[in-house]
């Protein structure tokens, strides 16, 4: 036994001058058949594309298989059984594998037992591909441009073959992605005509589990173009149909800047400043300002293109909100034609935003002659978004054209245009002509509905009930605030008439903002809601700039809220006698109620053998 240790140790460390190293490189151990497991990027690669690739650098025994889940779903990996190759000037005696490549536009990597792991720029040992140092292309080890970066000389011997390449010109096919996936398959149909000839209508592309990924595939034939490096018209990369941008994806497409469509940059690192709408310096694409001098401009002020009937998606956080609350709202703006309708996704599940037809109205004084809805608004305490075609883009914050909301400088509350305060931090001032009204108004103290959200969706309802009750009067118990689908969000909706308080600006003492219940915390959102810190609980400032250092416990200095010297409070009753965990009328568990419970003897019969 010694000696076979002794001998298969001097294999394993076997170096080349070694007399074990002619038995290393012809030894079956290294060169048997070993389960390759295959990733490529794009699922739809077909597994004899897999196998030709493979079979480049070792023997495939087997076709590539799919590997299932424990479910029986499939990981978007292939199982493929292989025989390696020798090579006598490997370390190993073995021709390995390469870590990483591509197929196409789809990269992919290789995994097997006992691969080595090598850099996947240089393929070289020693170091990653994070700390590589090399420049060479990996396509064709040219130092001066990188992998991403190749251009092909005009100069070269094959530049002519290259233009009248049937190769070059064959057909292929072309995945289209749309963020709107109620986008017409016609409209991208017509886009794709500009650039090539389309040869099949766009088809879903549907995943493992036959669900849409919300992806187009489209068979088309490219045309000639001599004045391109490789003869040919390549498809823009990126695009909009409206105000929806879109991908284009493909075999051997070359890698352009998203913003000016040149090559030798990406986009995050390009200097130009001209617009892609007109190729006009001074401003970006996304602000692109008409001129009022423009010949144009008398047209595009009673142009009736400019006036036709648009639909338009609404978004709004609340999902409740209802149909009537969103029609009432554009109908300040525009001419409503169609109630608003569910926009629902591949599956049949509502998406959680509308789509309503209307007719803008006309505006002189705006640029393009028309009057647009606005970005982004408020339903309550509801923020929502809109979203349609020809839609300039505007500052969220005060609706000006120029820059977007955080490059913002106004100080200005949108709520009343007055300076001094945000639009979050709305203060009515107690010198106010309304505040003795407000103190005593019953619009302020009238029943509304109060969302409560707990971290413990185990939480009683009638701990939240009695939490409630000691700052208003709740008229009805907490139920289930259900999805579109019918499952529960983990919140509840609660009726209360919330209580007078002449101390307070508006005459209303409101609800905490947040609050806990023993170890779990919650919030509370209701209508017209002020924003108070979360700290110290009050106006002007949020949490994040609170400079109090004042105990939540005892609003008093000197210590953190951590630090209370005293006994803790019931974050339920209020009391400091006992904590949550010990409130009498908390609803026990009954783990709980068996540990409080009287201890019963144990009848005779059980004590007979003891």
């Amino acid at each position: 036994m010694d000696i076979c240790r002794r001998y298969g140790e001097n294999v394993k460390a076997a170096s080349p001058e070694s007399p074990f190293s002619s038995f290393v490189d012809n030894s079956p151990i290294q060169r048997k058949e070993r389960w390759v497991t295959v990733s490529v990027r794009n699922p739809h690669i077909p597994g004899k594309d897999i196998a030709t690739f493979l079979s480049r650098f070792c023997t495939v025994r087997k076709d590539p298989a799919h590997i299932l889940d424990g479910n029986g779903f499939w990981t978007g990996k292939w199982s493929v059984l292989v025989k390696l190759h020798r090579d006598k000037s490997s370390s190993d005696g073995v021709r390995h594998l390469p870590q990483s490549f591509s197929l196409g536009s789809s990269p992919g990597i290789i995994d097997y037992p006992d691969q080595p792991q090598t850099c996947r720029k240089c393929d070289e040992l020693g170091h990653w591909m994070k700390n590589c140092k090399s420049t060479a292309c990996r396509n064709g080890q040219v130092t001066g441009h990188d992998t991403k970066v190749k251009a092909a000389s005009p100069e070269s011997p094959l530049s002519s073959f290259m233009g009248n390449s049937p190769i070059q010109l064959k057909k292929r096919w072309v995945t289209v992605s749309v963020r709107n996936p109620h986008t017409p398959v016609k409209d991208i149909t017509t886009f794709l005509s500009r650039f090539c000839t389309v040869l099949t209508d766009p088809a879903h592309i549907l995943d493992g589990n036959g669900f849409w990924t919300g992806k187009w595939s489209v068979l088309v034939k490219l045309h000639r173009d001599k004045s391109s490096s490789d003869g040919v018209r390549h498809l823009p990369e990126s695009f909009s149909l409206g105000s929806s941008p879109g991908t284009i994806d493909y075999q051997d497409q070359p890698q352009t800047c998203r913003k000016c469509d040149e090559l030798g940059h990406c986009m995050k690192n390009c200097k130009s400043t001209a617009c892609r709408n007109g190729q006009v310096t001074g401003h970006d694409t996304k602000v692109k300002v008409a001129s009022p001098e423009s010949p144009l401009s008398s047209f595009m002020g009673n142009s009736p293109i400019q006036l036709k009937k648009r639909w338009v998606t609404v978004s709004v956080r609340n999902p409740h909100t209802p149909v009537k609350d969103i029609t009432t709202f554009l109908s300040r703006f525009c001419t409503v034609l169609t109630d608003p309708a569910h926009i629902l996704d591949g599956n049949g599940f509502w998406t959680g935003k509308w789509s309503v037809l209307v007719k803008l109205h006309r505006d002189k004084s705006s640029s393009d002659g028309v009057r647009h809805l606005p970005e982004s608004f408020s339903l309550g305490s509801s923020p929502g978004t809109i979203d349609y075609q020809d839609q300039p883009q505007t500052c969220r914050k005060c609706d000006e054209l120029g820059h977007c909301m955080k490059n913002c400088k106004s100080t200005a509350c949108r709520n009343g245009q007055v300076t001094g305060h945000d639009t979050k931090v709305k203060v009515v001032s107690p010198e106010s002509p309304f505040s003795s009204f407000m103190g005593n108004s019953p619009i302020q103290m009238k029943e509304r509905w109060v969302t409560v959200s707990v971290r413990n969706p185990h939480t009683p309802v009638k701990d939240i009930t009695t939490f409630l009750s000691r700052f208003c009067t709740v008229l009805t118990d907490p139920a289930h605030i259900l999805d579109g689908n019918g499952f529960w969000t983990g919140k509840w909706s609660v009726l209360v008439k919330l209580h007078r308080d002449k101390s307070s600006s508006d005459g209303v003492r409101h609800l905490p903002e947040s609050f806990s219940l023993g170890s779990s915390l919650g919030t509370i959102d209701y209508l017209d809601q002020p924003q108070t810190c979360r700290k110290c609980g009050e106006l002007r400032h949020l949490i994040k700039n609170s400079e109090s250092s004042a105990c939540r416990n005892c609003q008093g200095t000197g210590h953190d809220t951590k630090d209370y010297p005293k006994k803790k409070a019931c974050n339920l009753c209020g009391l400091e006698e006992h904590v949550y965990k010990d409130c009498p009328q908390r609803v026990k568990t009954y783990a709980a109620a068996l540990k409080y419970a009287q201890v019963k003897q144990v009848p005779p019969i059980f004590n007979a053998g003891i």
